[in-house]
């Protein structure tokens, strides 16, 4: 992947890697096999945040016109329109659809372990195991990944049928499309961030949006949306006018 789309995990990364391997350190003093934990005191690189793009309907219809490959296609649209993180979408499968109902079950996700080695496990938190209603564009996407012949395991598959990665899809896909929105360059995880703040746009009240996306408490959604929700806000004041008459 490019360092542009890593550059806000890069600092997480090292810190979690710093953490496990202080625990371990930490546990050979205390068995005597090392005399002090070289990791204490170490400063550590902080995390760099980018700022979160949000795309109007028109961006990403500008933006998902210019994929060619179906299968990548379809993958930008499920993102946008379930709001969900790309390891989990990734990790689906057909029978976690409920065509029926326009439901998805969401209980894996894709990890890492320290050696970067993909391997399937439960999705980020405990509300992150979650059910979700989806929009019919998403129904349609599911339609066509089923029909494809190359899907066998997961349904979001390069064209040898593996399970795709972020940087596939940021590769072949989303960097070269991205290119029409020029000085702009929503990342791949903006997908989801557009998603919420359709949501919110819409009126959809910020518990909601929360349990959509698989948010462990809604401080989260808060703390990363609330300041799109000026409509809860505008309620508010009417809501304290309509008191006093």
């Amino acid at each position: 992947m490019q360092r542009q789309e890593a550059a806000e995990s890069s600092g997480k990364t090292i810190q979690d890697k710093h953490a496990f391997l202080s625990g371990v350190l930490k546990a050979a003093v205390r068995e005597g096999k090392i005399d002090r934990n070289p990791c204490e005191g170490r400063r550590l690189p902080k995390t760099l945040r980018q700022e979160m793009v949000f795309l109007s309907r028109a961006e990403f219809d500008k933006v998902h016109g210019r994929i060619t490959q179906e299968r990548w296609a379809d993958l930008a649209l499920w993102l946008v329109s379930t709001g969900m993180r790309f390891g989990d979408a990734t990790a689906l499968r057909a029978e976690d659809i409920d065509l029926d109902r326009a439901e998805c079950r969401v209980t894996r996700a894709w990890k890492h372990d320290t050696g970067r080695k993909r391997t399937i496990g439960p999705p980020k938190s405990k509300r992150s195991v979650r059910t979700i209603s989806l929009p019919t564009q998403a129904v349609e996407v599911v339609k066509r990944r089923i029909a494809d012949p190359t899907v066998d395991e997961v349904l979001f598959c390069n064209s040898a049928g593996t399970a795709a990665t972020t940087q596939e899809f940021y590769n072949r896909a989303w960097l070269e499309a991205r290119k029409v929105l020029a000085p702009r360059a929503p990342r791949v995880h903006d997908l989801r961030h557009t998603c919420a703040s359709w949501m919110i746009g819409a009126g959809v009240p910020l518990v909601v949006v929360s349990r959509h996306l698989g948010h462990e408490d809604i401080g989260t959604t808060s703390n990363v949306y609330g300041h799109l929700d000026r409509s809860s806000y505008d309620d508010a004041a009417a809501a304290i006018g309509k008191v006093f008459g």
